[in-house]
């Protein structure tokens, strides 16, 4: 009895070991008429959708106080169709500060929106791979990644992006085009074409510096467990999800 009842605890541990922690799923919603990017919320699609996201979850913390809401607040919504992945983001930033001048130095410690996309949602390292992507926009519109050598790249033309701002509230309304671990940068590698109940790994997260050297706050769309929690920018492990819905 006892033999038994330790094979069954084996079992179980064994189970339990296998099993991948649940993500949070967030959903993106079809369009039939495509947002015009243009940095407001008047489409119609942004309208249909009854609701926003809000969650939001402190990655990195350099001045040990959580941003109060006039320092920092966001609600946004997504959508799709077959040619691009939308994105409406409502950030409330009392400081909006770029002092990095080099699109590819020190970017993040600048203020910069983040957009996480893991096509096939297969996890893993991206870190010098196109296993996945993670975008960081600054706030001249310039995007970022890290290619297969290693080196900060520009994919400007992977993204339609547009930041207007007013009295501390900037709409970001961004188009981007969906990559497989495929791309290859020198090539004219094509998109991937999305349907209804693709489940991608995605993410959301923005760097928050009210005008120093470093930032603030680094702040994400979605817990991510342990104590080191900058690690999406190499590995899709710790991206969450998003389902394509109606």
């Amino acid at each position: 009895m006892r033999l038994t009842i330790i094979a069954f605890s084996i079992v179980i541990l064994l189970f339990n070991c296998s099993q991948k922690p649940t993500k949070k799923r967030f959903k993106a919603h079809y369009t039939h008429l495509a947002p015009v990017v243009d940095g407001d919320a008047k489409d119609s699609i942004w309208h249909a959708i009854p609701y926003w996201n809000t969650e939001q979850y402190t990655w990195i913390n350099n001045v040990n106080s959580e941003p109060p809401a006039a320092d920092f607040s966001w609600k946004y919504k997504l959508a799709w169709d077959e040619n691009k992945f939308y994105v409406l983001a409502e950030i409330r930033d009392d400081v909006i500060s770029d002092v990095h001048p080099d699109p590819k130095n020190l970017y993040y410690q600048d203020d910069c929106f983040e957009v996480l996309f893991d096509e096939d949602n297969s996890g893993g390292d991206h870190e010098v791979s196109y296993q996945a992507f993670v975008y960081h926009i600054s706030i001249l519109h310039d995007v970022l990644d890290i290619d297969t050598e290693g080196n900060r790249v520009l994919l400007n033309d992977h993204v339609e992006i547009r930041m207007d701002t007013l009295n501390g509230t900037s709409i970001w309304e961004a188009a981007f085009d969906i990559y497989d671990e495929g791309y290859i940068s020198t090539d004219k590698s094509n998109p991937v074409k999305l349907h209804k109940g693709k489940v991608m790994g995605w993410g959301m997260a923005y760097c928050d510096n009210d005008g120093e050297e470093n930032r603030d706050h680094f702040i994400g769309s979605h817990f991510i467990p342990g104590k080191d929690k900058n690690v999406t920018w190499r590995s899709a492990d710790a991206f969450a999800e998003v389902k394509l819905v109606e």
